[in-house]
């Protein structure tokens, strides 16, 4: 192949990497521009264009090239040879071939840092423009160095010094760079530092301090600030006493070196550690992760404001999870219906607010379960609920997480323009919204649960996934973290046998869990298609849990059916034992409460109670309900008709 021109990645470094590899060049036959390597120059470096020409095999290329071929080894090896070797650094480690070359043009200094018997340890290399990197001795390299200090000790800088001023009392002072330290040194002081500068003490230093008399000089930044505090906190575990100095005058972002450059001295640097240099405590730590003390966190408001009270609290990550066909899209959408109308959720008190509906998979389905609500329940129009029917990809690098979160945020503002919260978003399903993914690996799945956390935090609203169970059906399907990372878990059952369907809270994060509610699927005729068969959909109705139905619902009108219903679902949620009788039941009050929430409609007070008043009498002429007192319940009979 032939030699082209490369881009400016790896070219520059051609001529250090062909010495590596080659050794000296032949002079006879080389040029400022051309380097020729054996006796008779047949491989050539073209030193302009950074690439490299083997007249004999007919080869040529770029520096990767050369090194792939003379090493034989593959590309990413031949990248951490070049890091390695010639000291090349990329920015972006995870994609090597697009990365930037920082340049490492010139060095300028080098610092040794030598352990107690002044063996070399490693080596710490400046470079213009600025910038640093540590390099250990390795003999058997072509340049005398390893870039790797991996598993190197560290110590600090100029130790023996520091040992020789420990033990005669005198103070140490630790600064933020090699160039200060060396500058107070020949002032006569004993000065340090750590490799890597500010940030970057690691703790085995600290040890080398042990009864030490130190002196931090803090570098007028942020930084320094912090560094200071960072040094103490670990130097002060083993030194004799810790005081920290602010150099006065210093100019932002200086350091003792510009006081020293100022006419500052070791006689006035003395004097004014002993005046105005304060010994270190530790103080109280600028949290970034909320840190609280215990009496406030025992003043703290516990009424956390639910969403679906007792299963789902505003601001939560939950999860609905269940087989095919077990009805937990039907569910969720019930869910979301009657947040966004701010009625009861069989028969659980609901806050009103907005929702989004993603619904990746099966977005017509989801308009006919519309459909199928807005006439069963007599909802012209629910503004507060909204349907993305669009795919979406949360799981792709490159996929749709921005442009989803930011269209979640534009509805968040539109709504909060009208004085209505968005409280809930839901993803229906989990495997739609993250396709390629890996559901058992914890990577994939962390990707997935970060781009949840995203969508959590940036609108504030909860976020409901829709799941699928796994092949035992024993539990939701994929790596245990998704369970781990939310504060809901909602399973939906179906009964082989009974074909019951019931509601399941699996967990409740900081609540009680267990909670098991019936319901059933109710088709409902929304429409005819082109030959005049009946277009059918479902939607969600309260149902007793432990009882099978064992007659059509026909055998009842369609009020008193329902009126049975709701009672039933009163009885599940707030129901007791009726006093002197052995029956369970529910106050009227809860029951009529439910009822208008459920079956009112658009309806006046007065048809309500009408209503209530002839299906009550015809229910209890039939002896399929009891009304005593302030009290109703249903006669074994009258569950049989559920």
């Amino acid at each position: 192949m032939m030699a082209a021109a490369q881009d400016d990645t790896f070219s520059r470094h051609m001529e250090a990497v062909a010495r590596l590899l080659f050794g000296d060049p032949n002079k006879q036959l080389s040029s400022a521009a051309e380097l020729r390597f054996g006796a008779h120059g047949s491989m050539s470096i073209d030193l302009e264009r950074g690439v490299w020409t083997d007249h004999e095999a007919k080869e040529g290329g770029g520096v990767l090239d050369l090194v792939m071929r003379e090493k034989r080894i593959e590309k990413g090896a031949a990248i951490e040879w070049l890091k390695a070797e010639v000291g090349i650094e990329l920015e972006d480690r995870r994609q090597p071939e697009r990365g930037v070359v920082k340049p490492f043009e010139r060095i300028v200094a080098t610092y040794d840092y030598v352990d107690e018997h002044g063996e070399v340890l490693f080596q710490a290399v400046r470079y213009e423009p600025k910038n640093f990197r540590q390099r250990r001795p390795d003999p058997e390299s072509a340049t005398g160095w390893s870039w790797s200090v991996k598993g190197v000790r560290q110590v600090p800088y100029r130790l023996s010094g520091v040992l020789a001023a420990i033990a005669s009392g005198e103070p140490v002072f630790i600064v933020e760079g090699e160039k200060d330290a060396d500058n107070l040194a020949k002032e006569g002081l004993t000065a340090t530092c750590n490799a890597m500068g500010a940030g970057k003490w690691p703790a085995e230093l600290s040890p080398c301090f042990a009864g030490a008399d130190v002196v931090i000089l803090r570098d007028n930044d942020e930084a320094g600030a912090q560094h200071t505090e960072l040094v103490a906190s670990e130097v002060a575990q083993h030194a004799k006493r810790v005081r920290a100095l602010d150099l006065p005058g210093l100019p932002p972002k200086g350091d003792v070196s510009d006081w020293l450059a100022r006419g500052g001295d070791k006689e006035q640097l003395l004097a004014l550690v002993e005046r105005d240099a304060k010994v270190w405590t530790p103080e109280p730590p600028v949290s970034r992760f909320g840190a609280i003390g215990f009496n406030e966190a025992t003043r703290t408001e516990l009424n956390y404001p639910p969403l679906i009270k007792g299963l789902i609290y505003q601001g939560d990550k939950a999860m609905v999870f269940g087989e095919s066909g077990s009805g937990k899209s039907f569910l969720c959408v019930d869910i979301a219906l009657a947040i966004a109308r701010g009625v009861p959720f069989l028969g659980m008190k609901t806050t009103r607010g907005a929702v989004l509906y993603q619904a990746g998979e099966g977005g017509k389905g989801l308009i006919k379960r519309l459909k199928a609500y807005s006439q069963e329940h007599r909802v012209a129009d629910e503004p507060r609920f909204k349907l993305l029917p669009a795919k979406v990809d949360l799981f792709a690098q490159d996929g749709d997480t921005e442009a989803f979160i930011t269209e979640c945020r534009a509805w968040r503002a539109w709504y909060q323009s009208q004085g209505i919260p968005l409280l809930l978003i839901v993803i229906d399903t989990f495997s739609a919204a993250s396709p390629g993914a890996n559901e058992n690996a914890s990577e994939d799945m962390g990707r997935m649960l970060a781009a949840g956390d995203r969508i959590n935090q940036e609108t504030g609203a909860a976020v409901a996934w829709v799941h699928h169970k796994n092949a035992t059906g024993l539990r939701e399907r994929g790596h245990t973290s998704f369970r781990a990372n939310i504060e809901t878990a909602i399973e939906v059952r179906r009964d082989p046998e009974t074909k019951e369907r019931t509601l399941h809270l699996a967990k409740l994060k900081d609540g009680e869990d267990g909670l098991r509610l019936g319901f059933e699927l109710q088709s409902v005729t929304i429409g005819t298609d082109d030959d005049g068969d009946p277009i059918t959909s479902c939607v969600v109705r309260p149902a007793q849990v432990g009882t099978a139905q064992t007659s059509k619902r026909n055998r009842l009108p369609k009020g008193q059916h329902d009126f049975i219903r709701v009672l039933d679902t009163a009885i599940c949620q707030w129901g007791g034992v009726v006093p002197g009788v052995d029956a369970y039941g529910v106050s009227v009050e809860k029951f009529k409460e439910l009822y208008v929430s459920i079956c009112g409609y658009e309806r006046s007070g007065d048809a309500i109670r009408t209503a209530v008043n002839r299906d009550l009498k015809e229910l209890r002429l039939q002896e399929l309900v009891v009304k005593k007192e302030d009290w109703l319940w249903i006669t074994d009979k009258g569950g049989r008709m559920l």
